[in-house]
């Protein structure tokens, strides 16, 4: 059974597998739907990380990443 603790988020865990469909389509398991209460039509954005990798990211915490980042750059360049 998945442990749905997030608190650990930043560690990478194996949660199960996805298979790619004739037209690129992946089913993300549901545990992982549920987890992070993703819903049909959700956009999720595609992060092609070091070493192959493959991250998808809900376009949610894509915007709030991306404001903390631009905040934290703010900061620095006005110090």
């Amino acid at each position: 059974m998945l442990n749905n603790d997030k608190s650990n988020q930043h560690c990478p865990a194996f949660i199960g597998t996805a298979t790619m469909g004739e037209k690129g389509q992946i089913v993300i398991p549901k545990e992982v739907r549920e987890m992070y209460n993703l819903k049909k039509g959700e956009q999720l954005v595609v992060i092609v990380g070091p070493q192959d990798t493959i991250a998808l990211i809900p376009m949610s915490k894509a915007k709030t990443m991306l404001a903390s980042i631009t905040k934290q750059l703010s900061d620095i360049i006005n110090k």
